[in-house]
C-alpha cells in the first residue's frame, strides 16, 4: 500500500485523469464479455476483455476484478484552459 499517507493531489489535473481513468475502467469489459454459462463453466470471454493501461497524474493498470453493469454517466466540467487534456 504505497503512497496512503501522502496527500492527494486534488487539483483539477488530477481530477480529469480521475474521470478519465474510471471512464476507461468501466469500459474494459465489453458488454457481451460476461457468458455466465454454467455448462460449460465459462463465465467470461477474455478475448472481449481489454486491459486499461493509464499513465497520467495517476498510473492505473486494469481491468478490475469484477465486469460493471452498465455505464454511469459522467461529466467532467474545467475551466478552459484544460479543457484540452
Amino acid at each position: 500500500m504505497r503512497g496512503l499517507s501522502r496527500p492527494v493531489d486534488i487539483g483539477i489535473a488530477a481530477t480529469l485523469d480521475a474521470g478519465v481513468i474510471a471512464r476507461n475502467l468501466w469500459q474494459d469489459y465489453a458488454f457481451d464479455a460476461v457468458v455466465a454459462d454454467r455448462a460449460t463453466s465459462v463465465y467470461i470471454d477474455t478475448a472481449r476483455v481489454r486491459a486499461t493501461r493509464h499513465h497520467g497524474v495517476y498510473d492505473v493498470a486494469g481491468p478490475l476484478p469484477v465486469p460493471t453493469r452498465g455505464r454511469p454517466v459522467l461529466s467532467l466540467f474545467a475551466p478552459d484552459a484544460f479543457a484540452r487534456c
